[in-house]
């Protein structure tokens, strides 16, 4: 595969060489993993005369007790609508997905109402414009002009990350 820069077809991460893989990072700014200061590992030999081989080596990995530090979390927001009747459910359902997901990730998410946003209110402007990441529901046709306009003011001020 000829390294063009261009980021991979999805899917095909695992067979392609560490350089590429590296060119990928620099698109989305997930926060690394931690750097295990202290983790050591421990191997020992058994007995050489034994036929299996994978009972020639032992490795024990010490735990770490220090936790790393990143700084601040990843913010991320979530325009969703939970007022309209039509796919509710849904929606609720993948709020709670993404509750599961940042629970997981360790970073901070904020469900916003459409309502809020619209309106003006200073505070749901201030989370969406300076979130590092949006999420926006465009599955409500109504809102959609009203969102693209937002999601444009957040592009013009340097926030690409939008889905």
């Amino acid at each position: 595969m000829a390294e063009s820069g261009a980021p991979p077809p999805l899917g095909k991460t695992a067979s392609m060489p560490a350089s590429t893989m590296l060119l990928n990072l620099d698109v989305c700014p997930v926060p690394p993993f931690p750097v295990r200061a202290h983790s050591t590992v421990h191997s020992s030999r058994l007995n050489s005369s034994s036929s299996n081989p994978a009972e020639k080596e032992v490795r024990e990995v010490t735990p770490i007790t220090s936790k790393a530090h990143f700084g601040r979390k990843l913010q991320v927001v979530v325009l969703l609508d939970q007022k309209v009747a039509k796919h509710q459910k849904v929606r609720e359902l993948a709020w709670v997905e993404l509750l599961k997901i940042a629970d997981c990730l360790n970073i901070k998410i904020n469900r916003i109402e459409f309502d809020r946003l619209d309106f003006g209110e200073t505070s749901a402007l201030d989370a969406f414009y300076n979130a590092d990441i949006a999420l926006v529901d465009i599955s409500i046709r109504q809102q959609c002009p009203s969102l693209c306009y937002h999601i444009g003011v957040r592009e013009s001020m340097g926030q690409a990350y939008n889905m």
